[in-house]
């Protein structure tokens, strides 16, 4: 999704000789995009480059309407024992979960016409709409089927009956060059998974994936085959649909339950995101919005911004009433309200300050210091909280009391939707 980004961000370097505590040199004020916030977009999409979110409407789909004309064809369904087997194997995902009995054998007919790679299936709905929400499904369930973008469709009639309806996925290669490719990828996903515990609690194993995939992927609109896990596994550039399919693969490989969503944000335009389950409870995920180099916009900063080692948490396990600050769900089935946030990465890290309290933010900044390989966030519960915590640490630069004299210059960056400030020590 092209996104060059949002609400002015100011990052500050706040020059100072450390162990006296006050401003040796002047203050820098840029105007660089920011990790979540909205709604002033910097910097211009070239008309070609696309999107990174899943626009259903614009997905490759095209059909005719054909007479039957009475004559016999070879027909290829998925029935009996093969059914079943496909539906025991699917009763795990999200959507397919959603689905009543018809839509169920529409979703297995056109899931095992997929992963086999069929040329044309006979489906056992006739309904075009209903077709294309069993695909739909499919989608979102499986980023394994990464060598698919659309379909077409033929549907009979005899008079004003409709009689047949036809299934012919499109697919971007052939089912050899896709085995090998599956054969790359699976090389990187088992080392990505080996480096977490098999017995490690769902949180744990959710921030390690959303760590790895902000560190070791660049959030590249050019990037080839950035609407699947290709460009994320084996060309670490993407866009939001890479980041949040990647997620999904690897979080369910894990066993952690996580599906995608679909939505808008900056009113048009699409995007894509997660919906995980930590601790028995449902949370929305947005891995893109975590990575720095998401919000380079162009000019002789983007370099600079790419390069910070920068994670952001605003996005990271939070509730349906926070994601929808920024963020339009337009997902074709239904979601749950999240409302738990026991698992929020805020909450979880202990770096939420609930009110104008000195001695918890120095807690805070004690247990999570305020270094160069990183950085610290803290996170504000109300406005009154986060304007006393922008006054003391940047206002009247108290920030330079949590940091080990030796001089340098601290960087900033806030976002005033999410309530938070992150802040990192420079040269």
């Amino acid at each position: 999704m092209k996104k060059f980004l949002k609400n002015l961000l100011a990052i500050v370097l706040l020059f100072a000789a450390i162990d006296l505590f006050i401003w040796t040199g002047g203050v820098n004020v840029f105007k660089l995009p920011y990790f979540a916030g909205q709604p002033e977009t910097l910097g211009i999409v070239p008309e070609d480059s696309g999107t990174g979110g899943i626009a259903w409407e614009d997905m490759e789909v095209t059909g005719e309407e054909k007479i039957d004309d009475g004559e016999p064809y070879e027909k290829v369904e998925i029935t009996g024992a093969e059914a079943d087997k496909y539906g025991e194997y699917l009763s795990e995902c999200f959507a397919y979960r959603t689905l009543d009995a018809e839509m169920k054998k529409a979703y297995i007919e056109v899931f095992a016409a997929m992963i086999k790679h069929e040329e044309t299936v006979d489906m056992s709905v006739l309904d075009i709409d209903k077709l294309h929400l069993a695909f739909q499904c499919v989608m979102i369930d499986h980023p394994e089927i990464f060598y698919a973008e659309g379909y077409s469709y033929s549907q009979y009639t005899r008079g004003d009956r409709v009689t047949r309806l036809t299934f012919t996925p499109t697919y971007i290669c052939t089912e050899e060059e896709a085995e090998m490719l599956e054969e790359e990828m699976e090389k990187v996903i088992s080392e990505i998974l080996s480096g977490v515990s098999k017995d490690a609690d769902d949180y744990t194993k959710v921030k390690y994936v959303y760590e790895y995939l902000v560190h070791s992927t660049e959030y590249d609109m050019s990037a080839p085959d950035n609407q699947n896990i290709c460009s994320v596994f084996l060309n670490n550039r993407s866009v939001c649909q890479g980041y949040s399919k990647a997620t999904q693969l690897l979080l369910n490989r894990m066993g952690v339950e996580c599906t995608l969503v679909t939505g808008v944000v900056n009113t048009t335009e699409g995007h894509s995101w997660n919906l995980v389950k930590m601790d028995g409870d449902y949370y929305h995920l947005d891995t893109t919005w975590g990575d720095a180099s998401y919000q380079s916009i162009e000019g002789e900063d983007e370099e600079w911004l790419r390069n910070l080692d920068i994670v952001n948490y605003d996005y990271f396990g939070v509730s349906t009433s926070e994601i929808q600050k920024t963020h339009v769900i337009d997902n074709p089935i239904e979601l749950p309200n999240c409302t738990a946030s026991a698992c929020n990465y805020y909450v979880r890290e202990g770096c939420l300050l609930s009110g104008p309290d000195k001695d918890k933010l120095g807690s805070i900044l004690s247990a999570h210091p305020i270094v160069r390989d990183g950085s610290t966030i803290v996170k504000c519960t109300d406005r009154l909280t986060y304007d006393w915590l922008m006054n003391y640490l940047i206002t009247e630069s108290k920030v330079f009391d949590y940091v080990e004299s030796g001089g340098g210059s601290i960087g900033y960056a806030q976002n005033e939707d999410a309530l938070s400030l992150t802040l990192w020590l420079d040269d």
